[in-house]
């Protein structure tokens, strides 16, 4: 996660909500895509516990959100620019929204077994 690659979202050819779209899309086929990321992610989710030497990664896993959500910020932002955020909604709350459910449905996403609803929809 550390390596993700945000470069889409800052791609000003794309209008801002399409790149963000296909940036989370982008995530989750990575993760549907690659079984050794999806098993990794898995024990660093649901097995591990973060003690002893481990607690430099979770150190690693708030840079890495941190760095997500500035990037979201960052295209909700343009977004506004071009009127195609909900009026009212600020660009930092709307990012926050956004790793938030990212966070929620990579979970989610590795709790499924292939070809469930929520991995096929």
């Amino acid at each position: 996660m550390d390596a993700m690659d945000t470069s889409l979202l800052h791609d000003a050819s794309m209008a801002p909500l399409d790149r963000l779209e296909r940036f989370l899309a982008g995530t989750l086929q990575s993760i549907e895509r690659n079984p050794r990321k999806r098993r990794a992610l898995g024990v660093m989710l649901f097995k591990c516990e973060y003690v002893d030497g481990l607690e430099s990664e979770l150190a690693g896993a708030l840079r890495t959100n941190r760095r997500l959500r500035a990037a979201f910020e960052s295209v909700y932002a343009e977004a506004v620019r071009d009127r195609s955020l909900a009026a009212g909604l600020p660009p930092k709350i709307a990012a926050i929204e956004t790793a938030m459910f990212l966070s929620g449905l990579m979970r989610l996403w590795l709790l499924e077994k292939a070809g469930s609803a929520l991995r096929t929809q």
